[in-house]
């Protein structure tokens, strides 16, 4: 039996959590703002390996920002497409 490590899972709640605190953050500069999700996926890569490690992981992040986009209409201009 093999287990796995959650690095992946860990990666992507990391991911969500500081798109949060960007978009907090920087609520007063989110018309001049660009948001790269896959950088900071990238990014926590470089730290940890295998952060954000399968194809459910990055199509979660995917959904997630399909959905800030959606429901905040004022995000829609922040996300680089990747």
């Amino acid at each position: 039996m093999t287990f796995s490590s959650g690095t992946g899972r860990t990666g992507t709640y990391i991911t969500v959590d500081i798109i949060i605190q960007l978009i907090n953050r920087s609520i007063d500069s989110l018309s001049t703002m660009k948001l790269d999700v896959m950088g900071i996926v990238n990014q926590l890569r470089q730290e940890r390996i295998n952060m954000v490690k399968t194809t459910v992981n990055i199509l979660c992040l995917g959904h997630f920002s399909f959905q800030l986009k959606r429901d905040c209409s004022f995000l829609g201009t922040i996300f680089i497409d990747s």
